[in-house]
């Protein structure tokens, strides 16, 4: 049995093993992916002077001579640019985002000019310098520039940027897939009729729903009864199809824990089996191949907590986030707590600003108390009394 800290890291090696895989996608469908390289600019931005503001543009010598400068027929608007170069005394009307004529330097707000009854411009002209209210070339990036690092997360302004800099494709990390065998004789169906002895399956749906959280593709859930035959259909189905394959309940040494069985039979590897936690000790993890086998317990709080500190950052190792683990912060015990030494234990709290509180119900099967936690208080192995005020790890969830 190891402990929770060398658990995480074994999953972490694991899945470094195996990020390097890609997948190149159009820019629009990008969004929530990790760089997977840098990703250079294949152009200037702006690719060219362009005006910030509607308004005139001016050569700065004119501004600043006592001769009185005309304005142009033409103008320049965005996208369509007439005029290319000023003539000495003369102004152009020019529009956001217009290319600026070669020897202008200077943009003066419409609102600051005005034009006299002989066609020249009025306006202050001690007020302005050069390269006011214009945008220079490559004042954004210049080409060639890295203007997004790999492993940086592609949201909506990363994603406008790849835009900016020319690319409709980017290569990204792929997102992994998974598929989920819940294992038990007692389970049924939600909606199904509850006869005698039965229990309402919920663990698939929990799962399933936290996997689309991180953007997870979960291509079947499979139901098995406790029978090796059945159990080894199911989770072959999840191999075939999945890079992560789920399996709730049978994970335990009991008469009808028959699931570390099948998975030997079928070649997985395991890389630990129980973990000195609580709640989650039975927890399984192996390999076979690319592909990631979880065993997690039966009872639902269990199966969720080892999902957030076992799962959750093999997932995001896979997707090429450099920062899988989840972020340890500290607060002030709100209440007391006692256990034995020898478990970690990862108990459902509820943090505020003035301390971080352990919620009631603790017990593995108990989800009640998860649904109001907004954190998991962890309390180290070799912890045994806690009084209220003391200082305490957790990560929120």
């Amino acid at each position: 049995m190891i402990s929770s800290k060398e658990a995480v890291q074994k999953v972490i090696e694991e899945a470094l093993k195996f990020r390097h895989i890609h997948v190149l996608l159009k820019i629009e469908e990008a969004i929530g992916h990790r760089m997977a390289s840098d990703l250079k600019s294949i152009c200037h931005s702006p690719p060219f002077d362009q005006s910030a503001m509607d308004g005139y543009a001016f050569r700065l010598c004119d501004i600043q001579s006592n001769e009185a400068i005309q304005i142009s027929k033409d103008e320049n608007s965005a996208g369509k640019s007439k005029i290319k170069h000023i003539k000495p005394h003369t102004a152009i009307r020019i529009f956001t985002g217009a290319k600026i004529p070669s020897n202008a330097d200077v943009v003066i707000p419409q609102e600051l000019v005005e034009i006299d009854e002989k066609g020249n411009l009025q306006f202050n002209r001690s007020k302005f310098k050069a390269l006011d209210n214009i945008r220079t070339k490559g004042s954004q990036f210049k080409k060639g520039d890295v203007i997004i690092k790999k492993g940086e997360l592609l949201n909506a302004p990363r994603i406008a940027i790849a835009a900016t800099g020319g690319h409709s494709k980017i290569k990204v990390f792929r997102f992994p897939t998974a598929s989920i065998t819940v294992s038990g004789n007692e389970l049924v169906k939600p909606g199904t009729p509850l006869k005698s002895d039965m229990i309402y399956e919920s663990n698939s749906i929990m799962l399933h729903a936290i996997l689309s959280e991180y953007k997870i593709q979960v291509h079947g859930v499979f139901r098995s009864e406790d029978k090796i035959a059945s159990l080894k259909k199911c989770i072959s189905n999840c191999l075939k199809t999945s890079d992560i394959v789920l399996i709730s309940g049978g994970i335990s040494v009991g008469k009808y824990d028959l699931v570390k069985d099948v998975l030997n039979e079928l070649k997985v590897k395991t890389v630990f089996h129980k973990v000195k936690q609580k709640p989650g000790k039975p927890l399984y993890f192996g390999t076979i191949g690319k592909k990631f086998v979880f065993g997690l317990p039966g009872n639902p709080a269990a199966s969720l907590t080892c999902f957030y500190e076992y799962v959750i950052p093999l997932i995001k190792t896979l997707q090429g986030d450099k920062e899988p683990l989840r972020i340890i912060k500290k607060a002030r015990l709100g209440n007391s707590y006692s256990k034995k030494s020898g478990l970690t234990h990862f108990l459902k709290g509820y943090v505020n600003e003035k301390s971080a509180n352990i919620l009631s119900d603790q017990e593995s099967y108990k989800l009640t108390s998860f649904a109001e936690a907004n954190c998991l208080i962890i309390i180290p192995e070799n912890e045994t009394e806690l009084k209220a005020g003391d200082l305490v790890d957790y990560h929120s969830i």
